[in-house]
């Protein structure tokens, strides 16, 4: 663990010259930010909830309804892959958090655009959901 030092530096005004206050700053500190921590510890709260209901939904839909046995694998398979990744977003959110890890943080960001798309499919594309969408514009014809 790095050991943080007191610095004394002197304030500088716009011209560069130094005044008679000082600035007392910590060096090997890392300042991260208690909001999105907290919103990291909610996330992974309500992840173990959201897989779940999601198995939960997938395995009562593949019981209930004539799943095609190829799409239901491949659908399984999404529900299990989802919680992996999103975990892993969620430690790269913190490691970046709190060591101000650059690569982490562009690891969290671009994770955070891959995730909301699986999500929509979860909730729009799903395979009964299109089935009904899609006899939905047929009846209109």
């Amino acid at each position: 663990m790095a050991s943080s030092t007191k610095v004394v530096r002197p304030i500088r005004d716009t011209n560069g010259n130094e005044s008679n206050t000082y600035n007392f700053c910590t060096i090997g500190q890392p300042y991260s930010s208690l909001p999105f921590q907290i919103m990291i510890t909610v996330s992974e709260t309500y992840l173990p909830a959201m897989f779940l209901v999601t198995l939960g939904s997938l395995i009562y839909k593949g019981a209930l309804l004539p799943y095609p046995p190829v799409i239901l694998v491949l659908e399984m398979a999404l529900v299990l892959l989802l919680p992996l990744m999103e975990s892993s977003r969620l430690f790269f959110a913190c490691r970046a958090n709190l060591t101000e890890s650059f690569p982490s943080l562009l690891l969290f960001f671009g994770m955070t655009l891959i995730l909301p798309v699986m999500s929509v499919f979860f909730m729009a594309w799903q395979t009964y959901v299109c089935v009904y969408i899609s006899l939905s514009f047929y009846a209109v014809d």
